[in-house]
């Protein structure tokens, strides 16, 4: 029963973008940290943004980088606004980078528990 509950509320949601998402839900779960809401919209100065994981309670941002993310000096540079933009409206910031949940999913865990704990 367990299992059931857990992979339908937290595995199964077609909320994620990428596999790297979905792998950081089970590691959420697996870690005893908060399950955050996947795809949030959060408006901003420079318009509404989805987070890929957001935390309400204590107003934290968690996204996790793929390379095909950043495939240009441009793209880099709009996702620098774009997070500035949300950090300008008092919400804290959490990245990781997809090969990190695969490679080292505790030192992601323990950079979202620390995050979270601020």
């Amino acid at each position: 029963r367990y299992w059931r509950d857990w992979s339908s509320d937290v595995c199964s949601s077609d909320l994620r973008e990428s596999p790297a998402e979905s792998m950081t839900a089970g590691y959420l779960v697996l870690a005893g940290l908060p399950t955050p809401v996947f795809q949030a919209p959060i408006k901003t100065s420079m318009g509404t943004f989805y987070a890929d994981f957001y935390w309400p309670a204590a107003r934290l941002i968690g996204e996790c980088d793929g390379a095909v993310k950043f495939t240009s000096a441009d793209s880099i540079l709009l996702e620098k606004e774009r997070e500035q933009s949300i950090r300008d409206e008092g919400y804290g910031f959490v990245r990781w980078l997809a090969k990190h949940i695969w490679t080292r999913p505790h030192e992601v865990m323990g950079r979202i528990e620390r995050a979270l704990c601020r």
